[in-house]
């Protein structure tokens, strides 16, 4: 009984720390404090990440052009606050599903196209998606 209780608990902790989501931090990104844009992702290691509201006290309103791109990311969550999503930003990675907030009006060429993205959320205020955002999906 003890063994197993033992293999258990062991099991349940590598199963959560599998899932443990990283937060972006500005050592991880090129980010405009002008434009509140994040203009590139630096960090080679986190896969599975959370985009914070802000950085260094800017909100985070805007997804630059090729920022995420062929970063093998294979989740990632947006900010409340994101107002639009830059060309190809997240194109050719690993993502399976994605929630594009409330607040985005805009989703340019490409965005997420060459994903693995079986479910998708379009936030209430998606006015634009350019053509190809969501191209070959697997």
């Amino acid at each position: 009984m003890k063994l197993a209780l033992t293999v258990f608990i062991v099991t349940i902790i590598s199963v959560t720390t599998a899932f443990t989501q990283y937060t972006l931090t500005i050592n991880d990104v090129t980010f405009n404090t002008a434009t509140g844009e994040i203009e590139a992702y630096t960090n080679t290691t986190e896969k599975d990440i959370i985009i914070p509201e802000t950085l260094s006290g800017v909100d985070v309103i805007s997804i630059g052009r090729d920022a995420f791109r062929l970063k093998s990311l294979t989740a990632v969550i947006l900010p409340n606050k994101l107002l639009t999503i830059g060309r190809e930003a997240f194109s050719r990675n690993s993502l399976t599903s994605i929630t594009i907030p409330d607040l985005v009006t805009e989703i340019e060429y490409g965005a997420f196209s060459q994903n693995d993205i079986a479910s998708l959320t379009l936030g209430s205020s998606v006015a634009t998606i350019g053509s190809h955002s969501f191209w070959k999906m697997n």
